[in-house]
């Protein structure tokens, strides 16, 4: 593990044509992530602090490196955006740092009340970068919808949360412990709601994702990569912890919330054939992944476990890359709109290669980790019900669509007379999608290491 963190650090290494005060903050920002984790890890921290507030196991260890992971690159893939704007480069490296830590930790406790607030603070720092830091007016706009839409979702899981403490007082561990619902509640159908609401929100499911395209395309890079990366996860977590140690005594809920989940991805996937800006199309795609991820959670069964795990890991290296891809393309023509920055085979080919990769990864090419995750996925819909693996089949097939889409028509045909002199797309551009690539697909040899 401190070798994969080690080689994050790799990701902020300087380059000469950066100032150098950028560049002693990017170092002071991977180093403090890095310590971070060390001293949370039970190697090196206190037992009470492993006993009683934070753990790691299987299903927290991969997000806790994955978020030490990407905040390296956002912070490597932000140095031009951010010095180009002039804007406050100490503070943009405080919030990322400030974020990431609270990631890390919401990761890692063993407690749903302090899950909850690490949950709540992540909106602090996501809403300054958007809103200071995005590209548009309608930024403003962007913040609104992620607020209220977070805030909102969230006051009903905090109120079945205070519940589930005032009547049992050993349920503010329920991350590590099973707890029958049925004893506490008459009403354990509405608890159920209110536990998962705020984690479909924040996944987000098909009817609660109206903020995130708006969010990733007002966003700068750095706020799109840690949205797609680490953010949504946070959902996903949440619910591989809480469904299965909830014994919810309706398990028709999950049949309609897998329905749900992979019925709106399906209809996102069809949604994205018809988008022109990039960002938008990486923005819904993200939707439809994490809908076929919900349902193998729903499965409540150990394939849909493991599968939802590896689809989070999967689609945090290849989203966070397209992302950052997408951020390229828009630095050398200055548009984010498919059609007019085509061409890019003929104006870049080095980029176009990785281009491609990325998006062999993002459609489940072999030997991508995508591929074995929608494997699981696929055998646990089939376990739930026989029309949930049909639609799973037909929205595996929408995302390479779409993703087909997104390359051939940004790539292909002739150059766009937008396209700049491709000067800030060398080392910095390739180390972060050499990043990107590698562990996306070196993974798959080691399996265990997700499947614990």
């Amino acid at each position: 593990m401190l070798t994969i963190v080690t080689l994050s650090l790799l990701g902020t290494f300087p380059s000469k044509n950066f100032k150098k005060s950028w560049n002693s903050k990017m170092w002071l920002t991977s180093t403090l992530t890095f310590l971070t984790l060390t001293l949370i890890y039970p190697t090196f921290s206190l037992n009470y602090l492993c006993q009683n507030i934070f753990t790691l196991d299987s299903f927290n260890l991969p997000l806790v490196i994955l978020t030490a992971w990407i905040s390296s690159l956002m912070v490597l893939s932000s140095q031009h955006s951010v010095l180009i704007t002039k804007k406050n480069s100490h503070t943009f490296s405080s919030l990322i740092l400030l974020l990431t830590t609270t990631l890390m930790l919401a990761f890692m406790t063993n407690k749903i009340l302090y899950f909850f607030i690490l949950f709540e603070l992540s909106l602090i720092p996501t809403l300054s970068l958007i809103l200071t830091w995005g590209y548009q007016p309608e930024r403003i706009q962007a913040g609104r919808y992620f607020m209220i839409y977070t805030i909102t979702a969230s006051l009903p899981l905090l109120i079945a949360l205070l519940h589930l403490i005032k009547s049992s007082p050993q349920s503010n561990m329920l991350f590590n412990m099973q707890i029958s619902i049925t004893s506490i509640t008459a009403h354990p159908t509405l608890l159920c709601y209110g536990l998962f609401m705020a984690f479909l929100v924040k996944l987000p499911m098909f009817g609660f994702h109206l903020w995130l395209p708006k969010a990733h395309v007002q966003a700068p890079v750095a706020g799109s990569m840690i949205l797609a990366a680490i953010l949504l996860k946070l959902g996903g977590y949440g619910l591989i912890r809480v469904a299965p140690n909830v014994m919810i005594p309706k398990v028709p809920l999950l049949l309609i919330l897998s329905f749900i989940a992979l019925w709106g991805g399906l209809m996102t996937s069809l949604i994205c054939l018809q988008q022109t800006d990039m960002k938008s199309l990486i923005a819904y795609s993200s939707v439809g992944h994490m809908s076929f991820m919900l349902s193998g959670i729903c499965s409540l069964s150990s394939w849909g476990a493991q599968g939802a795990m590896m689809m989070m890991v999967s689609h945090g290296l290849a989203s966070s890359g397209l992302f950052m891809l997408a951020n390229s393309n828009y630095e050398m023509t200055s548009t984010r709109s498919i059609y007019l920055a085509k061409g890019g085979i003929s104006s870049l080919p080095s980029l176009t290669l990785w281009w491609f990769l990325m998006s062999a990864m993002n459609m489940a090419a072999p030997p991508s980790l995508n591929l074995l995750a929608e494997l699981d996925l696929f055998s646990s819909s089939f376990f739930l019900n026989f029309k949930l693996g049909l639609i799973a089949g037909a929205l595996s097939f929408m995302a390479a669509a779409y993703t087909l889409f997104l390359f051939t028509a940004s790539q292909h045909g002739p150059a766009s007379k937008h396209t700049k002199s491709p000067t800030n797309l060398t080392y910095p551009t390739y180390l972060n999608a050499f990043l990107h690539i590698i562990p996306g697909n070196v993974i798959l040899l080691k399996t265990s290491l997700l499947m614990g």
